[in-house]
């Protein structure tokens, strides 16, 4: 096993002051570089296990806390402008000194971050790996019909909350992030869902991160973000090295149930041949 190293640091950007953390190992060169991505509300320091098992088989591994989460500033929660987070990536990347084109690993709304960095950014990012990614919501759908104008009127008008019990079925996972003080147990602003709808609709199959590789998993018990949106990422993907898989019974965070380092060892392999 490779013996890493685990650091937190902050850069700045758009006048804020965010909080990011690596994994690197200690003795050898990456062989390559992830961006790890966390969900709405989450933060980077619920992804130790994602980030270790990474670092071990010798990649670099970045996880910022986005703006609004964990520790980094911003009303929580809060997402005003898309173009926002793609820039923050953009800056922590250079801030960092990744200058090859890196995979982008996002979960929930990480996952949808990472397809719109693929098109905005295409030099930056060579492959993807996508968990329960927020494409298709079942989550208050007539709020989401509502949301354009819910969220240029009132942005900060709280919306709807998230049941944590939906993260695993094994439920320490939601005891934790309950008394969690850097996960966000607010409803979440019209701004944010505005935002979130956008963007999912412009996840469309001519784009261009269609072309490349992606590896995704999805729990078909998942109520927080709908396997429905894999299933159309994975019917859209033209890379013939993509891989997909429906998880039967489980929940949103299929890297917090049974079998997660299983699932983390095939990432690993699948990351490991795209890239080499």
């Amino acid at each position: 096993m490779i013996p890493i190293r685990h650091e937190t640091s902050s850069y700045t950007n758009r006048d804020l002051q965010l909080f990011f953390r690596t994994w690197i190992p200690r003795e050898q060169s990456p062989k390559y570089t992830v961006l790890l991505l966390h969900g709405w509300g989450d933060h980077s320091g619920r992804y130790m296990h994602v980030g270790q098992a990474l670092a071990r088989a010798g990649a670099m591994v970045i996880a910022p806390d986005l703006a609004g989460h964990g520790r980094s500033p911003g009303p929580r929660g809060l997402i005003r402008k898309w173009h926002h987070l793609v820039q923050d990536m953009d800056a922590l990347l250079t801030h960092v000194g990744v200058t090859e084109p890196c995979a982008a690993f996002g979960h929930s709304m990480g996952g949808l971050l990472a397809l719109t960095l693929a098109d905005a950014l295409p030099k930056r990012i060579k492959s993807l790996v996508l968990s329960s990614p927020l494409v298709v919501s079942d989550q208050a759908v007539i709020l989401q019909k509502l949301a354009g104008i819910l969220g240029t009127l009132f942005p900060t008008l709280p919306t709807i909350s998230l049941d944590l019990r939906e993260l695993s079925s094994d439920l320490r996972v939601a005891a934790k992030a309950e008394s969690d003080p850097l996960y966000f147990h607010g409803k979440m602003p019209a701004s944010t869902g505005k935002v979130f709808v956008s963007a999912m609709q412009a996840v469309r199959p001519e784009n261009a991160v269609f072309d490349l590789p992606i590896f995704g998993f999805h729990g078909s018990a998942d109520k927080l973000t709908s396997p429905e949106g894999s299933q159309f990422i994975f019917a859209s993907a033209r890379n013939p090295a993509s891989e997909f898989s429906l998880l039967p019974g489980l929940r949103h965070e299929t890297l917090n149930e049974d079998g997660a380092m299983t699932r983390l060892q095939s990432v690993v392999t699948w990351l490991e041949a795209q890239m080499a």
